[in-house]
């Protein structure tokens, strides 16, 4: 490649009105250009050709909370007819050392799954995650009590009255009978943790939120906004732990997710079998 292989447009890059010539640099062509817009292009580059991509395949249904003592039975397809779909029970990613799917998985125990497609001179897929999340119903639960009244932050609720409770299964407005807008939700849990370790939590709300584990505020996402991801980290000890999230809306859209990780749980809502109405 040199210097003459540069176009721009129909002309020579290092002829063309308000482009100059400099350098080069790496095997690259550096110009000096005036504001504006254009279009290089060269016949000197060549461009490394790559295998295709495997169809990433699709799991069905897709990241369900079911009660202990049911069974749901999974699918997992590929629109790529050839291809061999390899998967995991646990959360791993799978390769090709992986079981191989070839009928529905019939689950009764909460499981991560991931699939992937492989497809002979193709690149494997892109992974495919589904989560499937076993609760019991007498033990499981996240308690949430509703406070009235506009706010720019997150107030001492200490102070406020309560307009309404209830018990969800996971952090999250679905649960929730709320007003439009000009709200409060405190959600109350306990949490299992099953390892000790550095724990990672993560609220992404529109408006404001707060996470607190043993009454230490770990992720602070106050104030009027979008919606917005913070995070923030904790060291714990195996076992029980009291986690809270208080939320806020203002107006707009109402979101509220809350997220965790550690450098054995990869990113992901907290499930609904980890969280328990009392400890």
């Amino acid at each position: 490649l040199n210097k003459k292989d540069v176009m721009e447009g129909k002309d020579l890059a290092s002829d063309a009105k308000g482009g100059k010539f400099i350098k080069w640099e790496a095997d690259r062509a550096v110009f000096e250009i005036e504001s504006g817009i254009y279009s290089f292009v060269s016949d000197g580059v060549k461009k490394n050709k790559t295998k295709n991509y495997t169809a990433t395949p699709y799991i069905t249904p897709h990241d369900t909370v079911l009660v202990h003592g049911n069974k749901i039975k999974v699918n997992i397809n590929c629109t790529d007819k050839d291809a061999v779909i390899h998967y995991t029970l646990d959360g791993t990613k799978p390769d090709e050392s992986s079981p191989v799917y070839n009928q529905p998985i019939e689950l009764s125990v909460s499981m991560d799954i991931k699939a992937q497609a492989f497809k002979e001179a193709y690149n494997p897929s892109m992974p495919a995650m589904a989560i499937y999340d076993f609760i019991d119903k007498g033990k499981n639960g996240v308690l949430w009590t509703l406070y009235k009244g506009q706010y720019g932050f997150l107030p001492d609720i200490s102070s406020l009255k309560s307009f309404g409770k209830g018990s969800t299964f996971q952090f999250g407005l679905d649960d929730v009978t709320s007003p439009r807008h000009n709200f409060i939700v405190c959600f109350e849990s306990f949490i299992k943790i099953d390892e000790a370790g550095e724990y990672k939590f993560y609220t992404s709300s529109n408006d404001g939120s707060k996470l607190y584990i043993d009454d230490k505020q770990i992720v602070d996402n106050d104030g009027l906004h979008g919606p917005v991801q913070q995070s923030g980290k904790v060291k714990l000890d195996a076992g029980i732990h009291k986690i809270r999230v208080d939320y806020f809306q203002a107006g707009g859209s109402k979101v509220l997710a809350v997220f965790y990780s550690s450098n054995k749980i990869e990113y992901r809502p907290i499930p609904g079998s980890v969280l328990f109405k009392n400890n």
